[in-house]
């Protein structure tokens, strides 16, 4: 069941639309059709309120005024059924209610929740579940929404406050939505709000967005570390063979026919994994997608994929393939082991090295590939355990900003804790508030509209705050560049209304409202408050006087104009009893809005400490294999060392110190890579979705991976020690 026949464009009117607005939409040839459905504050018993409301078709035919929504349980109401209601998805988990339930309906006289409720005389069956736009994100101004017909209550819905009017606009399949709201918008003025209807999705569309580019880096880089060890793994595996080649000669094979005889010996293996990692994938695919995304998602359960199950079993197959062949590539050539040995720089750096026997052999073997039998997988290890460490540094300089961006909200454009409510004609009210020694600093801010005429004669209506702090510049007001507006002849602008109109700081434009016109001076580039709007990037900002100025508020829909006291407590745990204290009084009291695409940045917080993990065990691997390595094709020479007069000891502390200087390297350039990488992807996440781009890097964190790194590297160096400490030169040299 899919969501059908819903319009293009949304106008949100705080009242009856005029006949005028009406024609003008009929008579416009880009529209198809014009739907509409009354907002009425209609809700089952204790839940009616400014947050909890119903939306009624204009015909029995359409459910709420929105086409057919998605339908998640249930049915839509019967045409010119009285007693029938669908509910939001989440508004029905809120409220307890689902298909099949009969509840008593409610209303309120007025919008807000301060007079009693009037009983609409229907007890309503709930017949069906619908998901909207606004069950996709976490948004605490919509609790409930209950969509209906005309006939609902035989018409007695209309006893209730109607805070106003939806038309759902639906265009042809050719026009461009953009220009088109941009030109109702300008028509609507005061009236109410456009908005692409699309918009209410994308906060899913997003999240679904940074999920997929989150989990495709974490692929890449799982694939690159997974390629070294299956490279490492091949090669020990062929590198145990070492006569195989000159048998396999002595034969009369080619060197074609060795290779396909040694890749051969290997495919098994490499079809067994690919079954498995297939298989793993499906088992864990109802796990995905997360948080909003999951949301929308309808089928969380097992997905079996033909065409991504064979594009991937196919890549990875040709992959692994070409890994396997590469290997045994380098294994079928003429015997390496009459290659002449030479003394790498490497060895002779080490060599005039100050330190103990033990440790440069230690460092040799870490630093130095040596040639023949005795050749060790130097080159690839080290890039691969620095590469590990780069990325563990990454991602927890990114999981780290992630946590300080949802637990400081002045990271996304909100420093205060508390919004209050006060009435526009009572400017000490802020000032009040402002005097309780709970209360650090205030600002009293106010939201409407303007008319943005820019260079060339275009004009755009954008969402305009007014802010003014108590004590002189606002607090809550954040600034990704410039500073805030000082006076009338000054704004702040945020970030895609400077791009879509092309504004830069320094700019003058004019700024226009019912009053008047007034030119303005771009001073700085601003987080607009989420309370302003879904988008934290749109708008204006400007002084009260400016706002004033232009009389802003006027034109934006009456149940749009807030007028509100920012409050920024001296310590945050006093927010819950300072809220209950101003609500006892009869004050509307909201906290801070988390914003869409922050929620969303939320759902993938745990993605960078997954890929942590899983890099960080390839790294395990790459390091174990080395070590391991050594001791095999190094034994002679720990023999020789050992009949020269080593005790085991010394043999163990070789590969211990092999291990330690592997990870020094690793921490070394891996470190300040890690930092780059976790800022740079920091700054790439943030500037999108308009929060504070600057990246903190966690010390203790990165300190803590780095020594991490070189306990886990000698960690590892404890079983291969032990072989080392254990070999019997005498053995040793007479078989070799």
């Amino acid at each position: 069941m899919v969501a059908s026949d819903l319009g293009h464009l949304t106008l949100f009117l705080g009242q009856e639309p005029p006949a005028e607005l009406l024609a003008r939409l009929g008579d416009d040839e880009r529209i198809v059709a014009v739907d509409r459905g009354d907002v009425a504050v209609v809700a089952p018993p204790g839940q009616a309120g400014p947050f909890a409301l119903a939306v009624v078709g204009a015909v029995d035919g359409t459910v709420g005024g929105f086409g057919r929504p998605l339908i998640v349980a249930g049915r839509y109401p019967e045409a010119g059924a009285a007693d029938e209601i669908m509910l939001n998805e989440r508004g029905a988990e809120a409220a307890g209610l689902s298909v099949g339930d009969r509840v008593p309906m409610f209303g309120l006289p007025c919008v807000d929740d301060s007079c009693e409720e009037i009983d609409i005389g229907v007890d309503a069956t709930v017949v069906g579940v619908v998901r909207t736009g606004a069950d996709l994100r976490d948004d605490s101004t919509t609790q409930l929404i209950m969509l209906t017909g005309p006939s609902f209550a035989d018409g007695r819905w209309r006893e209730a406050a109607r805070p106003g009017v939806i038309l759902m606009v639906q265009t042809a399949e050719d026009v461009d939505l953009p220009p088109l709201a941009a030109e109702l918008s300008t028509e609507v003025g005061g009236l109410g709000n456009v908005a692409e209807t699309s918009t209410e999705f994308e906060t899913a569309a997003r999240a679904a967005a940074m999920q997929a580019d989150a989990l495709a880096i974490a692929a890449a880089l799982v694939t690159v570390a997974g390629a070294v060890v299956i490279v490492q793994t091949a090669a020990r595996h062929l590198g145990r063979r070492p006569a195989d080649t000159k048998t396999l000669m002595a034969l009369g094979l080619a060197r074609s026919q060795r290779m396909l005889a040694a890749a051969t010996s290997l495919l098994p293996a490499v079809a067994c994994g690919v079954v498995a990692g297939l298989g793993l994938a499906i088992i864990a695919s109802p796990a995905f997608p997360l948080g909003a995304t999951r949301r929308a998602e309808g089928d969380r359960g097992l997905r079996l994929d033909p065409l991504v199950l064979v594009v991937t079993a196919s890549f990875a197959t040709v992959l692994c393939t070409a890994l396997v062949w590469a290997v045994a590539m380098r294994w079928s050539r003429t015997d390496a082991s009459s290659a002449p040995a030479r003394r790498s720089p490497i060895a002779v750096a080490v060599g005039g090295m100050r330190i103990r026997p033990p440790a440069a052999t230690g460092a040799r073997f870490a630093l130095d590939a040596g040639t023949g039998t005795q050749r060790l997988p130097v080159a690839p290890t080290l890039l691969t355990v620095t590469a590990v460490v780069a990325v563990v540094v990454g991602a927890a300089v990114l999981s780290a900003n992630l946590d300080r961006l949802l637990t400081e909200p002045a990271r996304f454009g909100q420093p205060w804790v508390l919004a209050v409510t006060v009435d526009v004609d009572d400017p000490e009210a802020t000032s009040r508030l402002a005097a309780d020694e709970r209360v650090e600093a205030a600002d009293l801010a106010r939201l409407g509209e303007v008319d943005l005429n820019v260079a060339g004669g275009s004009t755009t209506q954008v969402k305009a705050i007014g802010i003014e702090g108590v004590d002189g510049q606002p607090t809550s007001l954040v600034l990704l560049a410039g500073r805030a507006p000082a006076g009338i002849e000054e704004i702040a602008v945020a970030d895609d209304t400077m791009a879509d109109n092309g504004l830069k700081l320094g700019d003058r434009l004019e700024v226009g409202g019912p009053c008047g016109t007034s030119t303005v001076e771009v001073v700085g580039r601003a987080i607009t408050p989420i309370g302003s709007g879904d988008d934290p990037g749109s708008g204006v900002v400007m002084t009260l006087d400016g706002f004033d100025a232009v009389c802003a508020e006027q034109l934006a829909a009456e149940i749009d104009r807030v007028t509100g006291a920012l409050l920024v407590l001296r310590d945050d745990r006093d927010a819950a009893s300072f809220r209950a204290e101003l609500e006892a009084g009869g004050m509307f009291v909201d906290s801070v809005h988390v914003p869409a695409d922050v929620m969303s940045l939320g759902d993938v917080r745990s993605v960078p400490v997954a890929v942590a993990i899983v890099v960080g065990a390839f790294g395990i691997v790459a390091v174990g294999h080395a070590l391991v390595l050594a001791v095999r094709r190094r034994r002679h020479e720990l023999a020789v060392l050992r009949a020269l007069g080593w005790r085991p000891s010394e043999a163990a502390a070789a590969i211990r110190w092999q291990a330690f200087t592997i990870a020094l390297v690793a921490v070394l350039v891996g470190v300040p890579a890690g930092i780059v990488i976790g800022r740079t992807t920091w700054g790439a996440i943030a500037r999108p979705i308009h929060v504070l781009p600057d990246a903190s890097v966690p010390l203790v964190h990165t300190a803590v991976v780095a020594v991490v790194a070189v306990v886990v590297a000698l960690a590892l160096a404890w079983l291969p020690s032990r072989r080392a400490s254990r070999l019997r030169a005498a053995s040793v040299l007479r078989t070799e």
